[in-house]
């Protein structure tokens, strides 16, 4: 496991922070190639780049629909 990241969250749990993070539609078997942005309430369009996911907001883009089947992880400590 990467150091800097933490471990997957798979179970439905959500983010207690806004912001952009390392996603997976999947539970197991993660490629971590995927990032999206957590607004607090919604989930927005993953991208292969944190700058792309970042720029998603309630504002440019309809939150979408994310999986039960689907995980995340951030950052295992502030940067």
């Amino acid at each position: 496991m990467n150091k800097e990241l933490t471990p997957w969250f798979v179970d439905g749990e959500v983010p207690v922070l806004t912001g952009v993070y390392n996603v997976s539609c999947r539970k197991r078997a993660q490629s971590g190639d995927w990032f999206a942005q957590w607004d607090g309430v919604d989930w927005y369009c993953a991208h292969m780049s944190v700058v792309h996911a970042s720029r998603e907001t309630r504002a440019t883009h309809e939150p979408r629909l994310w999986s039960e089947e689907g995980s995340w992880r951030g950052l295992a400590k502030k940067p």
